[in-house]
């Protein structure tokens, strides 16, 4: 499977960002020209934007993805980087991370789960994402998306806001959602908590406190690991890049010390 990036031309360790599910890496492009001079690699993950192969993913697609991203980043010649994933591409990045850790400098997560530890959890959140997959690859896209921003994580979005959203989503193939929705689900996904306490690399975790569900979550995850940094922004919800991007950069030049 390869995977279509956008790469712009830059200076020290590479920074390399994964979007969130329906996203794609056009997503980055605002937070990426505000960061004057740094060597950004934007990634469309299998499924979304320019990248296809989200159905040729197995059951647990984990390990496929991390694969490709490793695959993409050695074709564009990076050995190590700054990985930055937002949601499920935080999930993705952390998986990443555990399992090639000789290929990440720091990792930076914005509101990700680090997984689920009961069996139970898991197999009600499969059949939760079963249910949306069988919606995308059935029903109209603008009526699941319609559904889909109105689940309680998207609640500090306006209205407009929700409706930019959408329509900006409207290009993906439902099918490719459906597929990728599947593999990746949380329920799939290793509960990572501990293997991340283990690592050497930096990691950093932004959150914003009007998401009390990854608020809680960050800090949770802050006990179990003694080398990761908590950063909660005020004022702020699922999609912090977004909504509040001037802030959301200020802290990521920060981290990177530009």
């Amino acid at each position: 499977m390869q995977l279509h990036a956008r790469e712009f031309p830059g200076n020290g360790t590479p920074l390399v960002l994964l979007h969130g599910f329906l996203g794609s890496a056009q997503d980055w492009l605002p937070l990426c020209h505000r960061l004057t001079g740094q060597h950004c690699l934007a990634i469309d993950l299998p499924g979304h934007g320019l990248s296809l192969g989200a159905d040729t993913l197995k059951a647990n697609g984990f390990e496929q993805c991390n694969q490709a991203i490793l695959e993409t980043l050695r074709r564009h010649q990076i050995e190590r980087c700054h990985l930055l994933g937002y949601s499920l591409g935080g999930r993705i990045a952390l998986s990443f991370a555990c399992h090639y850790p000789q290929a990440v400098h720091s990792l930076i997560l914005e509101n990700a789960h680090p997984g689920l530890g009961c069996d139970q959890q898991k197999q009600q959140r499969r059949e939760h994402d079963r249910h949306w997959a069988t919606r995308f690859a059935d029903e109209p896209l603008s009526e699941v998306l319609e559904s889909w921003y109105q689940q309680p994580v998207f609640g500090s979005l306006t209205q407009s806001a929700r409706q930019r959203m959408i329509e900006s989503r409207l290009a993906n193939s439902p099918r490719q959602l459906a597929a990728m929705l599947k593999s990746t689900s949380l329920g799939q996904q290793d509960d990572l908590g501990a293997a991340l306490s283990q690592q050497s690399f930096a990691c950093c975790y932004i959150s914003g406190q009007l998401d009390v569900k990854f608020e809680t979550i960050a800090r949770e995850l802050k006990q179990q690991c003694q080398n990761l940094k908590h950063i909660s922004i005020e004022n702020a919800g699922h999609n912090i890049h977004s909504q509040h991007l001037r802030t959301f950069s200020r802290v990521l030049c920060d981290w990177l010390q530009l």
